[in-house]
């Protein structure tokens, strides 16, 4: 209001102007995910070209009907917003000489040319005088500044104040205090490393330095060229070196395309049965057709899995079943727990698969039948015999000449 020299009595009108630009525009609030307000509310798009089109208390030329010939019709008014259940859409609240505010349909902006001319100049300096002997003066800057202690101060939107953080050691430091290590993209990694004969999950904390405090090595965007060192910390507390290069190729190898980070099991450990399992005496289920068959149910089951990196974590039996089924299959049959309703639906048939694959197998490397076939440019079959070591298996392929 005090930008725009507004009336100090028209604050209403001004902070029903402001609700409409937050209700109708997106802001960075993280629940809206970037829409606005009022679509989140009633469901659909809102309409901001008033919003787009007049600003408040702007000069705008409205028609005034009632007026006869030969006086004008278009009038000079200061728009104050849009004006809601009157009259058709797109109605706005307009300010005319009388200093009654009256809702008009037919306004148009002024063209910013037109308001430097004298003619121009004059009528609007008439029709501001005019309000100011009707409504008061406009709202005036304070020099006052805000207290946050003292809440009864009126708070000046025109000053900006100084942003003091609440915690001054979580701010962003200033430029020229960032080191060497502010912007490592390999600092606080997780990565699995060698570490004698196994490997070993472990954390890059910090880059190696000389007796001088100087980072060791110089980065570079090509891997190879990279001669950068980092200490690399283990869980058991002790720490070692090691190259950038050698960091990069661990990490490209234990990461898919998109960056997601992956494990290989080394064996199950333990399991644990929970309060979701499905009891005993409900394990057996009557299908459609009338017969009994075990329910298939995994919920209730979790394993303790260790992995090759050496870390352990429980996981839930729906997950290892898929991603390890023979190993889980095993396990159960090991611990005596196939017969529960988790693994009873499920663990006999894979245990009979794979010993059916194992047997198969060795059936064609004792008699020999392991060959491939492929189509030459002629379209002729040939059978090629090229297995002389039993134990490499290259591929299987059966054919039939007609």
């Amino acid at each position: 209001m005090v930008a725009c020299k507004a009336l100090a009595r028209l604050w209403d009108f001004c902070v029903k102007w402001s609700s409409d630009i937050q209700n109708k525009t997106s802001s960075n609030r993280f629940i809206l995910d970037g829409i606005p307000p009022y679509e989140a509310v009633l469901g659909h798009t809102p309409d901001i070209s008033s919003l787009v089109t007049f600003s408040f208390y702007e000069p705008v030329w409205y028609i005034e009907q009632t007026t006869e010939f030969p006086h004008p019709r278009r009038k000079l008014g200061r728009w104050l917003g849009e004006a809601y259940d009157i009259g058709q859409a797109m109605c706005y609240w307009v300010l005319p000489l009388s200093g009654i505010p009256i809702a008009r349909s037919s306004v148009q902006p002024i063209p910013p040319e037109y308001l430097t001319t004298e003619s121009a100049i004059q009528e609007l300096n008439e029709l501001d005088r005019a309000l100011q002997e009707k409504l008061g003066e406009p709202l005036k800057h304070d020099s006052q500044e805000y207290d946050i202690y003292n809440p009864d101060i009126d708070i000046d939107e025109s000053i900006t104040p100084l942003h003091e953080p609440m915690e001054p050691e979580a701010a962003m430091p200033e430029a020229d205090l960032w080191d060497a290590e502010a912007y490592d993209a390999y600092i606080s990694a997780q990565v699995i490393l060698p570490a004698g004969d196994s490997q070993i999950l472990g954390t890059v904390t910090a880059r190696k330095r000389d007796h001088h405090g100087n980072p060791v090595g110089v980065g570079n965007r090509n891997p190879i060229l990279d001669t950068r060192v980092y200490e690399v910390t283990f869980p058991d507390g002790h720490s070692a070196e090691y190259s950038a290069n050698t960091i990069a190729e661990c990490l490209y190898s234990q990461t898919d395309s998109e960056g997601n980070q992956y494990s290989l099991l080394d064996k199950i450990l333990d399991w644990r049965q929970t309060e979701e399992a499905v009891e005993e005496q409900n394990i057996l289920q009557i299908s459609h057709n009338g017969n009994l068959h075990p329910r298939r149910t995994t919920k209730g089951y979790q394993m303790c899995i260790q992995w090759k990196d050496g870390s352990t974590s429980w996981e839930h039996l729906k997950d290892i079943k898929e991603a390890y089924p023979i190993q889980a299959a095993e396990f159960a049959v090991t611990q005596g727990i196939q017969d529960l309703s988790g693994f009873r639906w499920w663990v006999p048939q894979t245990i009979k698969r794979k010993n059916r694959i194992v047997s198969n197998i060795k059936t064609e490397l004792r008699k020999g039948r392991i060959s491939m076939e492929f189509k030459s440019h002629q379209a002729s079959k040939r059978h090629i015999k090229s297995i002389e070591k039993p134990t490499q298996i290259i591929g299987t392929r059966r054919s039939s000449r007609k």
